[in-house]
């Protein structure tokens, strides 16, 4: 089995695959519910999205995640605008660094 050692984490291909889906899907559905008024559901689904980010060594994603649930919570729709627009940027870099790691899996093996 080929696979990506991120720190003292060893993850298989076919996780980073599974993880790289699971954050874009997560992505899409913080717009859907901030855009439905859905804050409470928003809480959970960032509080989740930052464990994975944590586990695969995303910090950036998983802060911004940290940030959403707490501002959900709070349903300072303000403040949640702004960090929806950055958390654009940052799955945005995620997603290419997934890519990187997935891309080295495939090279060892």
């Amino acid at each position: 089995m080929t696979e990506y050692e991120s720190g003292k984490n060893i993850v298989s291909r076919s996780v980073l695959c599974m993880a790289r889906e699971r954050i874009q899907a997560d992505f899409l559905r913080l717009v859907l519910l901030f855009e439905s008024g859905s804050y409470d559901e928003m809480v959970g689904v960032s509080h989740s999205l930052a464990g994975l980010s944590l586990y695969l060594d995303l910090n950036d994603l998983a802060a911004c995640c940290s940030v959403i649930e707490s501002v959900s919570l709070q349903k300072d729709i303000e403040k949640m605008k702004v960090e929806m627009e950055k958390l654009r940027g940052v799955v945005k870099s995620s997603i290419s660094k997934m890519d990187n790691r997935i891309a080295n899996t495939e090279s060892k093996g």
